[in-house]
């Protein structure tokens, strides 16, 4: 994954999130995980990435499980938040190809 995330940065296929830069690859792994936990705000729907169909990986799971409302979910050491991906497959090996 880091290298998908390494190749957005690089040809600017980078997405705004307030004051954020993310990658298209962590912006689509972040609305994944917002949708598996039926977070996503319908209120505010950015337009999606044009996304290739296909699959990546299989049983896949994303955390944190929660979140409060006003506070930085699975807060990391320098203050931001930051999500885990779990899947059977290995995703480096399937991003890379």
């Amino acid at each position: 994954m880091t290298l998908a995330v390494r190749r957005d940065y690089l040809s600017g296929d980078v997405v705004e999130v307030e004051k954020y830069l993310l990658s298209e690859t962590e912006a689509l792994f972040v609305r994944y995980a917002l949708e598996n936990q039926g977070l996503v705000d319908v209120a505010y729907e950015a337009p999606a990435p044009e996304v290739v169909d296909g699959h990546i990986a299989s049983e896949v799971k994303f955390g944190p499980g929660f979140t409060v409302v006003g506070r930085v979910f699975n807060e990391q050491p320098d203050g931001h938040g930051g999500i885990w991906v779990q899947a059977k497959t290995r995703l480096l090996e399937r991003l890379s190809r």
